[in-house]
């Protein structure tokens, strides 16, 4: 029994102990699953190549302006307006201030996160986010395919 609790202690230490909301593990294992395929697919088969593309463009429509809350991932980089998080997996979400179509002048960080959060975030930090999942932002369908990064406005940050 004691080598048992100590094989889960070391597993739990090894996966680093983050276990993201239900919904993000769905959204992360299912983007996982066809760029997968995307991979698996030889440079020749052209035909096989397309109907995965169309199956991660047509999963990837769904979350289009989607509500998420508290998903989770560290933090990979801080700028003044945006926070570049990433997940355990490399799925890279770009949190920013405000939308894209805003015409406002862009919000600093400072102006929309309390001053008590924001002295903690750093490279590394396990952060809490909730707001709108924007859309998928890879410049190249390969991008897509094999690295996609994700555009979210957020509207909640927290340190767990």
């Amino acid at each position: 029994m004691k080598n048992f609790l100590l094989f889960i202690s070391l597993l739990f230490i090894n996966c680093g102990g983050q276990s993201y909301p239900e919904e993000q593990e769905l959204f992360l294992d299912k983007i996982n699953s066809i760029s997968d395929k995307y991979m698996d697919v030889t440079d020749e088969n052209s035909y096989a190549r397309n109907l995965t593309i169309k199956e991660m463009r047509s999963f990837l429509k769904q979350y289009e302006n989607v509500p998420i809350n508290n998903w989770m991932g560290n933090i990979k980089e801080v700028y003044p307006g945006m926070i570049e998080v990433e997940t355990k997996d490399g799925t890279l979400f770009t949190l920013y201030t405000q939308k894209v179509d805003d015409t406002s002048d862009l919000k600093m960080l400072d102006e929309v996160i309390d001053s008590n959060i924001l002295i903690n975030l750093k490279e590394g930090t396990l952060i809490s986010f909730s707001g709108t999942l924007d859309y998928e932002s890879s410049l190249t369908t390969s991008g897509m395919m094999s690295d996609p990064e994700f555009r979210v406005t957020f509207n909640k940050l927290i340190i767990p």
